[in-house]
């Protein structure tokens, strides 16, 4: 604290002149240059460009305002329609009927034709689901405005009429001195705050433009600004827009510049003198550190590492001081650091035995690191039994105590664990602090020659673990790793005993408790184990012809290959002699998954073991084959897992050397042909083997050819033409459907442009869209680029989507229907009603056809419940305004009831199956043909009837 006292008294006595400093001299001169003359240009700029900035505000300003006033009338009028539809809600549910009124609201239910009067354009609208507004005045002269809508019912058609008295005003929104003026479609003033002119009005008139329009009206010599916004009542309503017109004169908008102007130069002045002023503060101000800094740094020492600097500028010097604080701090903690390694190597030179020098170590921790737990696991050379010395914070001693009952695999994972860690469940009852459980802990493994130990430390609550700490922690645990190297023969014994000295990899006894603790946690962690026996084809005659020397070298190479091909969590053994083994602990329980996962990995396994071993100049090139087996189908213990695994490697040595075989052939077989199926579809997209099959789309009235769905096919070149159903999942699941549905969207889109180049304008066409293709965020735009390179209407071409695909993400399928439909293009469900249909949905998807699923259609004239299904189908698409398709027919009893029920489109083997591009316009001109042949004879048997 002297040493500050000092360096705040030297530091008050050298900043008493600011201006006698060189450095506060120039930063003067350079404030004067650059800040001073400056201001003197960026006033008359500023002047300027706020003058301009004012006008635009204000204009903002005016907008924001009479869009919030139309947005809250819309607002009101929604929730006036939403009275109507709650009630029309309990009419269909037989609540209320007609004459009826609710308790609370002034609505009011009536048949139609009765009461109030409606003309036939509002009859079609009240019957097309829209609104129908009037109003009139009441007997005391207020306004009433009337909001129906209809609702069908089984007493008949009728009219729910919500009468509301009093419009919101809109001052509420905008100011009290400006006039408003709600307009209908036609111009006629609903609500007005005053009069309008009769000027504005004719202006408003002559305005056809939509959206927000702003413009002058000369009114007797007065100049109005007018603004509009058009208030969008057709997609709620089913009205023709109103608008909200707004007009004031401009009287006030110059004086916030003209009063800005007046105020410019007296600032201006005022803030050049308060910024002399300030700089000369924050010189002087700013020299105070520079002068503690000093005289810190010339009174630390070795003897003297307390030195700290109190800066609280909170700028670089604050940073400054922060930064010659940490270093002082650093060589403190270094200081401190040194002296804990030197007490460590002092105890390992003068101890005879490992705890010592952990105990050392742990004491150590105490003063550097902060941390409420610690401890170490090592051997001490005296039995093959595992010690742990732990140490809580506020302690003296710690305690040591042996944990015999470990399993070798259980110790393998405690000695090799790093960083941040879970306390596995074998070990938790041993850390604890005090009363409280230690869950997690950073740990570090040391590599004690042949032996192996590990450093847990658990920092203490609400103090984070820093890098320092980290470095710090390691360091130590590093200095410990040397000493323990005295006590390490026990361990080089263990190592020994648990790996294979040629190729460093656990060995058959090691190999065997992995693979029973693999075993043992299978089912608590709800995982299959899969193990790969691993066998080298003919490697006896490396040693013959090579000598053993040359032999022991591939079996390096071989160890080493192997291990760097699994995964981390994999397990490599080698069992003796050219045998190998890997367990896989993590495997799903399905079967087949499994199997397809340890086929994958076997497939890796043999394809790094087809790269040729250079060894000694030497291309040796090595075969293996390979036996799978899983547990627990394959053996409920190791012993009859291994005797699995085995049995299949030597099956596959008779069978198909360089490969592997499951021990189940016909998972095996399943697994085989799954991934060969994947590869083939790579291939098959690679080589454009995938192609469009066309399938008629009919009109349910006339009989015609309205279009067709393209439907991918794939011409396999041993299988021939295979259906969606022998590649589409696999597709899918390996993410190739992306590139070839693109693929087939662009050559569908050319095909309907062929057609329509020869005269077929009328013909569209449908194309499936996968989940995959969907989630895509770059279809909108490849849908975008097709229909421009390829030159056809939009609205030709239908995406359809499956139902479970639709409605799987909501907002995001809402969101990328309406960019598609934006773009014209025809949106359609198929498989309707298979998946989560709601009318929520529905309702908010811009969507043009249902697609009503085969699995409805075929119990048409089988069952009245399916018959009944396919009936509400076709009402709920008619209700919503949609096209209609039914897929799957293929009898006349099937079509005679979709066409009597109004079915728009059939698609069906009673007409055709999916055919080629060439066949699929033959039937198209033979349908046509036959229809121009049907004509005369339909008007020959008209003309020949007799007349009553």
């Amino acid at each position: 604290m002297d040493v500050l006292a000092s360096a705040s008294a030297s530091a008050t006595t050298g900043t008493r002149s600011v201006l006698s400093s060189p450095f506060a001299r120039r930063l003067m001169l350079l404030f004067i240059i650059s800040a001073l003359l400056p201001a003197l240009a960026l006033g008359v700029l500023t002047f300027r460009y706020v003058q301009h900035e004012l006008d635009a505000v204000h204009e903002r300003h005016a907008q924001h305002l009479i869009k919030a006033a139309g947005l809250n009338l819309f607002d009101w009028l929604l929730r006036r329609d939403t009275e109507i539809k709650e009630t029309i809600e309990e009419v269909r549910r037989g609540r209320l009927k007609a004459g009826q009124q609710l308790p609370g609201r002034d609505i009011t239910i009536e048949a139609l034709g009765t009461g109030r009067r409606f003309d036939a354009a509002d009859i079609k609208s009240l019957r097309l689901g829209h609104s129908v507004f009037d109003y009139a005045k009441d007997q005391a002269g207020d306004a009433v405005y009337r909001f129906s809508r209809l609702v069908d019912t089984a007493a008949g058609e009728l009219v729910v009429t919500n009468a509301v008295r009093g419009m919101p005003s809109a001052h509420t929104v905008l100011p009290p001195s400006i006039a408003y003026c709600f307009l209908t479609a036609d111009g006629v003033p609903i609500r007005c705050s005053e009069s309008m002119p009769a000027s504005v009005q004719a202006a408003i008139g002559a305005q056809r433009q939509a959206g927000y329009q702003t413009y002058e009206v000369d009114d007797a010599g007065q100049i109005l600004h007018v603004r509009t916004w058009q208030i969008f009542m057709g997609a709620e309503f089913g009205l023709r827009d109103w608008k909200i017109a707004v007009w004031h004169d401009d009287g006030d908008l110059l004086a916030s510049a003209a009063d800005f102007s007046k105020m410019l130069r007296p600032v201006l002045l005022i803030a050049t003198l308060s910024a002399v002023l300030l700089a000369m503060i924050a010189i002087r101000r700013h020299l105070r550190p520079f002068h503690l800094l000093t005289a810190a740094a010339e009174r630390i020492g070795p003897d003297n590492l307390d030195v700290t600097v109190d800066l609280r500028s909170g700028d670089e010097l604050q940073q400054l001081g922060n930064a010659f604080n940490a270093m002082a701090l650093r060589l403190k903690r270094n200081f401190e650091f040194q002296s804990a390694l030197a007490a460590i190597d002092r105890d390992a030179l003068t101890s005879k035995d490992a705890a010592t020098t952990v105990r050392a170590l742990l004491s150590g921790l105490a003063d550097l690191v902060p941390h409420e737990w610690s401890c170490v696991w090592f051997h001490d050379g005296r039995s093959d039994s595992l010690l742990m010395m732990a140490r809580e914070t506020g302690t003296r001693e710690p305690t040591l105590r042996r944990v015999p009952d470990l399993s070798c695999g259980d110790r393998v994972l405690l000695l090799s664990a790093e960083a941040w860690v879970e306390v596995p469940l074998e070990v938790q009852p041993l850390c604890r602090a005090g009363d409280t459980p230690v869950d997690h802990v950073y740990a570090v493994p040391l590599a004690v020659g042949e032996q192996a130990a590990a450093v847990w430390i658990a920092p203490s609550r609400g103090a984070p673990f820093t890098t320092d700490d980290e470095h710090t922690f390691r360091e130590l645990a590093a200095r410990l790793a040397v000493a323990l190297v005295n006590f390490s023969a026990k361990e080089e014994l263990f190592q020994e005993a648990h790996f294979d000295t040629l190729t460093g990899l656990p060995n058959r006894r090691l190999f065997r408790d992995m693979l029973d603790a693999a075993i043992l946690r299978a089912p608590r962690e709800r995982h299959a184990v899969g193990l790969l026996f691993v066998d080298l084809d003919d490697f006896k005659y490396v040693n013959d012809s090579l000598g053993h020397a040359m032999g022991d070298k591939l079996l390096r190479a071989v160890g080493h290959g192997l291990r760097q091909t699994v995964r981390d969590t994999d397990l490599v053994a080698r069992l003796g002699g050219d045998e190998f083994v890997v367990i896989v602990p993590d495997l799903p329980l399905d079967e087949v998954a499994a199997s397809t996962q340890l086929a994958t990995t076997a497939e890796k396994l043999l394809g790094e073991l087809r790269n040729p071993a250079s060894i000694d100049g030497h291309e040796l090139l090595v075969r293996a084959s390979i036996g799978a087996a899983i547990h627990p189908r394959d053996g409920a213990n190791s012993d009859e897992l291994l005797r699995s695994a085995d049995a299949a490697m030597y099956s596959t040595k008779d069978e198909s050397r360089g490969g592997y075989t499951f021990f189940s052939q016909e998972l095996n077989a399943k697994a085989t042909r799954r991934i060969e199926l994947q590869a083939e579809i790579a291939r098959g997209a690679e080589r454009d083997e995938f192609i469009l099959h066309y399938q008629p789309q009919i009109s349910a009235a006339d009989g015609s050819v309205t279009g067709c769905e393209a439907l991918l096919r794939w011409q396999h070149p041993t299988r021939g033409l295979l259906g969606p159903g022998e590649f589409l999942a696999e597709a899918e699941a390996t993410g190739l459907i992306g590139e070839i549905g693109a693929s087939a969207l662009r050559r569908a889109a050319r095909q309907l442009a062929a057609w329509h180049e020869l005269g077929f304008t009328d013909l569209s066409m449908s194309v499936n869209v996968s989940a995959r293709q969907f989630d895509d965020p770059h279809l909108v735009a490849l849908v975008e680029n097709i229909i421009d390179d390829v030159g056809i209407p939009a609205s030709s071409l239908e995406l359809e989507i499956t139902e479970s695909t639709a409605c799987r993400r909501l907002d995001h399928t809402v969101e990328i229907m309406t960019q598609l439909a934006a773009l014209g293009v025809r949106l359609a469900i198929d498989d309707f009603g298979t998946g989560h249909s709601s009318l929520s949905y529905l309702q908010r998807m811009p969507l043009h056809t249902l697609k009503v699923d085969r699995s409805f259609v075929i119990e048409i004239g089988v069952s009245t419940r399916g018959e009944s299904i396919v009936d509400a189908i076709l009402a709920l698409g008619k209700c919503l305004g949609l096209d209609i398709v039914a897929e799957g027919v293929e009898t006349e009893e099937q079509l005679r009831y979709l066409a009597q029920r109004d079915c728009d489109s059939i698609q069906g083997w009673l007409f055709k199956p999916a055919l080629s591009s060439i066949k699929f316009i033959e039937y198209v001109m033979e349908r046509r043909a036959l229809a121009r042949k049907r004509v005369p004879a339909a008007r020959a048997e008209r003309h020949s009837m007799p007349v009553s």
